[in-house]
């Protein structure tokens, strides 16, 4: 077994999708946004609840806090899985197919992808980070840009990855978000 892995990427659906809702809720953290800000908007419907004896028009204020503070959040997740739906379809992953081809190495520069058309290098100390999740690891070479891995596709698995990404990589650069099963 040579010290390069070489990872030739096909893409579908499933795939991408769980990869924009880690990105984009997860790793960003926008889920505490929309949690907070529901959190937040039922937590003064229920103080304007509360109130209602003291004032004509807390009852209706109250609802009012409520539908929004249900309402927002919900109409930005159907926004943002609709948004995921229309990017399926742009890069055509109703079905899997060949995207690129990551080459790593020990080198220095050892981080090599090709696309069919345009090849690219980028060296370890200039990525961004690795993601380890369920069943795929996120390489991302900046904050928003990342080669999805899935673990299906990698020959000698997963584990030998995430070696020679150890290896490279500093510890605050590497995030294992796997469940932990005790044993």
């Amino acid at each position: 077994m040579s010290d390069e892995i070489k990872i030739m990427v096909e893409l579908e659906e499933p795939v991408f999708r769980k990869f924009a809702i880690f990105d984009n809720l997860l790793r960003n953290g926008r889920w505490l946004l929309l949690a907070g800000f529901a959190a937040i908007m039922l937590g003064f419907a229920v103080i304007c609840f509360v109130l209602r004896a003291r004032s004509e028009g807390a009852v209706l204020l109250s609802c009012t806090l409520a539908a929004v503070g249900v309402a927002l959040p919900s109409f930005y997740m159907w926004s943002f899985l609709r948004s995921i739906r229309s990017q399926v379809n742009n890069l055509n992953l109703k079905q899997s197919r060949y995207v690129y081809t990551l080459s790593l190495s020990q080198a220095p520069d050892g981080v090599k992808v090709y696309n069919g058309k345009e090849h690219a290098k980028y060296n370890w100390d200039s990525l961004y980070g690795a993601y380890r999740v369920s069943g795929c690891t996120y390489l991302y070479i900046l904050s928003n840009r990342a080669f999805l891995l899935p673990d299906s596709q990698m020959e000698g698995g997963p584990e030998r990855l995430w070696t020679l990404l150890a290896s490279r990589l500093p510890s605050d650069k590497l995030h294992d978000k796997r469940l932990k099963k005790s044993v």
